[in-house]
């Protein structure tokens, strides 16, 4: 499911998707993903996306694409695995020591942000 979701995320930014960490110094989407509970019956998990752009607009766009992808409304689902999926809390921008939302190390701005999704716990993620 995993696979599924950051390929749709690939499709509609038209950015390429890194896991968890890459040395690519350029325009793209490094993801975490990770199970935060499981009560045996429904599982919430944590999909962290770190967004980077040459500017700090195309960054809001690219959430914004992210979040009608990914965030459902009231009964909406939009993926069958997939109970719910929430803008969680944190996130933001990182910036240098002087609070700019430029990261001067890479040359990007950089956003991150947080999706809580909840799903059936016998959802298989590969």
């Amino acid at each position: 499911m995993i696979t599924k979701l950051i390929a749709d995320i690939e499709k509609a930014t038209n950015l390429k998707v890194y896991a968890e960490v890459t040395n690519a110094v350029e325009e793209c989407i490094v993801y975490s993903f990770y199970k935060v509970t499981d009560n045996g019956a429904v599982a919430q998990y944590r999909l962290a996306l770190t967004i980077l752009t040459n500017t700090l607009a195309k960054s809001f766009n690219i959430k914004e694409i992210i979040d009608n992808l990914l965030i459902t409304k009231g009964d909406e689902q939009k993926y069958d695995e997939i109970i719910n999926c929430d803008l969680g809390g944190g996130g933001g921008f990182v910036g240098d020591t002087s609070s700019s939302l430029y990261t001067k190390e890479i040359s990007l701005y950089e956003a991150i942000n947080y999706y809580d999704i909840t799903c059936k716990s016998n959802v298989d993620w590969r």
